[in-house]
């Protein structure tokens, strides 16, 4: 039952603090995201800003996935870092229109889906070191 617990803890917050990263650095800039949902998921829409402005809105989900990470797994949710790698693994195949990683028609990183999977197992990687180091 705890293991069910923390994984749908770790799901939901993994979306959260997603979200949290971009409301979060469009505030800092002074805008105001607004989400509505589509799907599964909330969406929203890039702020008109500068294109390094808005490189840093589009990524800092993934990065405040990730600096969450060591935390949430020293918190008890060893799970959480996991889901995270899974989330950037997956995230190219759903993402469509609304993708983290593109700039109007230019990509920040390629479009190759398969080089996706690579990063997020060589991150997965980094998690599975680092969860060996710490128990």
């Amino acid at each position: 039952m705890l293991f069910i617990f923390i994984n749908i803890l770790s799901v939901i917050l993994a979306g959260l603090i997603h979200e949290m990263g971009h409301y979060l650095v469009a505030l800092t800039f002074g805008h105001h995201l607004v989400f509505r949902r589509q799907g599964f998921r909330y969406i929203w829409d890039m702020p008109n800003d500068t294109p390094q402005h808005q490189r840093l809105i589009a990524l800092s989900g993934f990065g405040t996935e990730i600096l969450f990470s060591p935390l949430l797994y020293l918190a008890g949710l060893w799970l959480y870092p996991w889901v995270v790698v899974v989330h950037l693994c997956a995230y190219p195949f759903y993402a469509g229109d609304y993708n983290d990683f593109k700039e109007g028609e230019k990509m920040t990183i390629p479009k190759d889906k398969l080089l996706h999977f690579v990063a997020g197992l060589i991150c997965a990687s980094f998690v599975y070191l680092i969860t060996l180091n710490l128990t």
